[in-house]
């Protein structure tokens, strides 16, 4: 859009394509990044919206902030007060990467001590905290190649002591949590809702215990962390901590066991349940009130894998806790219904929950579009932001100077060959890639058509090939 980007700006344009679109009344969430102009436009759409009705519960659960960056301010906090070992680590990386005849002298090191040189070591930016983490991993697998480094160079002064690489073996395996919570997150081929409260609850727990019964080095990195995670996540996501409660796996008994699991660290636990269940009443009396449309029934299914990180919980310890809690409710609704049948006990690999509350429209008529409108907010805007990142496969190095209609043309091409997810694509189709943008950039569009042009010709032709 041409500036000025301000909030008031975003707002205008953005309520202009919901009317294009026809989808004024049909939104139920937006998920934006922290940005000024971005609170500033929300604040304006959300008022516009109530006013005209077409919101639930007065906008209350509109709008969600990117899971991907929260975790990522979070984490920088911490890095502000990294160990003075991770420096070291960061110098000795550096040191070798500055020179040819270094890395020359290190690789002989890694053949002499027989370390596969294959993975490579990492340097980190400060505007990405997991680059840090990768540094530092990449880092582990060549300490000894350090070590022996310090001894044929007399120059290479910072190599990490033994008792550095321990740190930095805890400090990786504290920050592995959540680059893998990251990824998850920000994950387009599956639903993401349904994974934000278990995730976010582990990192809750593991910075608790990290303050309580951490080492010193790690435990003031944990303080600052847990203060960026209270001013976001203090009561966590409302509206996705009930998310979970839709998928059969876990149900609301999963996010009382949670906030009991850390009850005695966080003494406002049981107050944080309390509003998740009294909002999941209060939100599905709004849809049990409204009226149902044949076109609401339809929403597609697609099937997913269950990207759980890690052993989040004891399954067998939670339906310990689940037979022990369980009270029998009178005049019971499609919510109470749906929460009193058995939870799948088993965590199943492949487990599409979208297509588990199509298969229950029949039963739970309310409550099945509740769950399909809360199990589709997108918890991350990495994967919408990535789409708009394909400069580095359209406008390289051999073809820096296209116009911006051309490189549109090329980019609508890829999208009509092999969809609309560039990251998902195997190396392989790159040649393939290649030989139809050839193809393209000669106009050669059909088995009937032999039309030559010349390479000057190329860059001016390329929007019409794409039309045709």
């Amino acid at each position: 859009m041409p500036p000025p980007h301000t909030g008031a700006n975003i707002c205008e344009i953005a309520s202009n394509m919901l009317l294009d679109w026809g989808i004024e009344k049909k939104l139920f969430s937006i998920t934006l990044d922290n940005a000024g102009a971005n609170l500033c436009f929300i604040e304006h759409l959300k008022k516009s919206l109530v006013l005209k009705k077409a919101l639930l519960c007065s906008g209350e659960f509109f709008h969600n902030r990117c899971c991907a960056h929260i975790l990522n301010l979070i984490v920088q906090d911490g890095l502000k007060c990294i160990d003075e070992s991770v420096h070291f680590v960061r110098s000795s990386v550096a040191y070798v990467k500055a020179s040819q005849a270094r890395k020359v002298k290190f690789l002989e090191c890694c053949k002499q001590l027989d370390i596969p040189s294959q993975k490579g070591l990492h340097g980190d930016v400060s505007t990405r905290w997991n680059s840090t983490y990768h540094m530092l991993d990449s880092a582990i697998v060549y300490q000894t190649a350090f070590q022996q480094l310090e001894l044929v160079d007399k120059n290479f002064k910072v190599c990490p002591s033994n008792e550095d690489w321990k740190k930095i073996e805890h400090l990786c395996s504290f920050l592995k949590h959540f680059n893998d919570i990251t990824e998850l997150l920000s994950g387009s081929k599956y639903p993401t809702a349904n994974l934000y409260f278990h995730n976010v609850w582990k990192i809750h727990l593991s910075l608790l215990k990290m303050i309580n019964q951490g080492e010193d080095y790690v435990k003031k990195m944990a303080q600052e962390m847990k203060k960026k995670f209270d001013k976001y996540w203090d009561s966590y996501s409302i509206i996705l901590a009930i998310a979970v409660v839709f998928d059969p796996r876990y149900k609301l008994i999963f996010v009382r066991y949670a906030f009991d699991k850390i009850y005695s660290l966080d003494s406002t636990a049981m107050e944080k349940f309390n509003l998740v269940k009294s909002t999941l009443a209060r939100l599905f009396e709004e849809y049990r009130c409204m009226e149902i449309t044949e076109e609401e029934r339809g929403f597609q299914s697609h099937a997913i894998e269950d990207n759980t990180v890690g052993d989040v919980l004891d399954w067998e310890e939670l339906s310990m806790y689940e037979s022990s809690t369980t009270t029998v409710i009178q005049d019971k609704s499609e919510l109470d219904l749906y929460l009193e049948e058995p939870r799948i006990k088993d965590p199943i690999k492949h487990y599409d929950v979208l297509a588990f509350w199509k298969s229950q429209g029949s039963k739970y008529r309310d409550l099945s579009r509740m769950a399909r409108d809360v199990l589709t907010i997108p918890v991350s805007t990495v994967a919408s932001e990535s789409a708009f990142s394909a400069r580095g496969r359209v406008i390289d190095k051999y073809r820096s100077k296209l116009l911006p209609t051309n490189a549109e043309a090329l980019i609508c091409l890829r999208d009509w060959m092999f969809g609309v997810d560039f990251r998902a694509e195997p190396v392989d189709d790159a040649s393939d890639l290649a030989n139809a943008l050839g193809n393209v950039l000669s106009l050669d569009v059909s088995g009937d058509t032999n039309i030559t042009v010349e390479p000057t010709q190329r860059s001016s032709n390329a929007s019409t090939a794409a039309n045709v």
